[in-house]
């Protein structure tokens, strides 16, 4: 059985799809968490380990991840579901 492969946007360590965390862009410049992994739109993916997910958070990387421009990711949005993110993990 073939095995999806994705890359952590932080630590740049491929995994197994279902071992990482899938972010996605909500339609205001936010972050949202995928954990079905069935939301439509460009999705990255982050270890589930505070370390990843605080390094995720830098919206260079982010803006990347997505191909977007640095100004249509609202950091502030971004740090508060990311804060959310790592209270559930």
């Amino acid at each position: 059985m073939k095995v999806s492969v994705r890359r952590c946007i932080a630590c740049r360590v491929s995994a197994d799809k279902s071992s990482l965390l899938r972010l996605v862009l909500d339609g205001k410049g936010g972050l949202c968490a995928d954990e079905a992994q069935k939301l439509p739109g460009r999705g990255a993916y982050v270890h589930r380990n505070a370390q990843c997910v605080l390094a995720a958070g830098e919206t260079g990387k982010l803006a990347h991840a997505f191909r977007v421009e640095k100004g249509h990711i609202d950091g502030e949005r971004c740090r508060k579901a990311l804060s959310c993110i790592l209270r559930k993990l």
